[in-house]
């Protein structure tokens, strides 16, 4: 029988290649299992990053203290039906965007909730100068709703005629309370809720086109900068109470637990082929 030295070296050289290919393919594979452990790392450890206020959230103008799921789901339903109301519309002083829409929408709530629970607070409050805040509260809250009702009227736009499922919680709420319980929860749910409509209407304040929204709007600076203040002056005002309202931080989607699991598949997964490459 004879010798083939050609076939002998032929048969060799396909004996090391399978074995030269599987060992970049391990070496492959681990560089990719490497890089997504390292990527899970970073993203599930990373440090938490605010996710703002609700004010940035459709349901902002709502924002209270301890609001359930039902009473946000409540807010935000009630909220994207008010502002069902088109795109930018063409006026004599202005156009007239969905901003200024809302601007004028969240002020007459505000009016609608805000008032009655100043008045309220003439027999439920505990501390005089919760009384007096409340009665300046009350006027000037009637004062703006004469404004923004005009105003709608001018721009020929609906407003809702009472105040949204979440508002009306909260005035059930403080009817409930007399005394010191009144004025803390009052002042609190009063200064959370000037605080986030403030932000609304000078934002539209500022960027607004239309003239006539732009007037309403430095009225309304005014008034909630001026009720904020006099909330503050009662000295029951925490603004922690306000922070809890804010929405919760965002987190990598990965927990440490997540993290340990996928690295302990990542372990069993090289052992797996590092057997495959001793049998080739």
């Amino acid at each position: 029988m004879r010798f083939d030295s050609t076939n002998a070296a032929r048969g060799g050289h396909t004996d090391a290649r399978p074995r030269r290919r599987s060992i970049r393919l391990v070496r492959l594979a681990r560089l990719v299992l490497a890089g997504s452990l390292l990527a899970l790392l970073v993203v599930g450890l990373a440090p938490p990053r605010s996710a703002g206020p609700l004010s940035a959230t459709p349901a902002a103008a709502d924002m209270g203290m301890h609001l359930t799921a039902a009473e946000k789901l409540a807010a935000h339903q009630d909220y994207t039906r008010l502002l069902a109301l088109g795109g930018t519309t063409q006026t004599k002083w202005g156009p007239l965007t969905a901003a200024d829409r809302e601007v004028l929408i969240r002020v007459r709530l505000a009016n609608l909730w805000e008032r009655p629970v100043g008045l309220m607070a003439e027999d439920r409050a505990g501390s005089q100068k919760v009384k007096e805040v409340g009665a300046i509260l009350a006027a000037d809250h009637l004062r703006l709703d004469e404004l923004v009702v005009a105003l709608a009227k001018q721009l020929g736009m609906d407003l809702p005629d009472q105040p949204n499922a979440l508002q009306q919680g909260w005035v059930t709420e403080l009817s409930g309370m007399r005394g010191q319980k009144y004025d803390v929860t009052w002042a609190n749910r009063l200064r959370s809720a000037h605080g986030t409509v403030f932000g609304l209407i000078a934002e539209d304040r500022a960027a607004t086109e239309n003239s006539a929204v732009r007037q309403f709007a430095q009225v309304g600076v005014d008034t909630v900068m001026k009720h904020m203040t006099l909330l503050e002056g009662t000295g029951l005002f925490t603004p922690t109470r306000v922070l809890e309202a804010r929405a919760a931080p965002i987190r990598g989607p990965f927990s440490l637990p997540v993290i340990v699991i996928v690295a302990s598949l990542i372990l069993v997964a090289n052992l797996i082929l590092a057997r495959r490459r001793s049998w080739n």
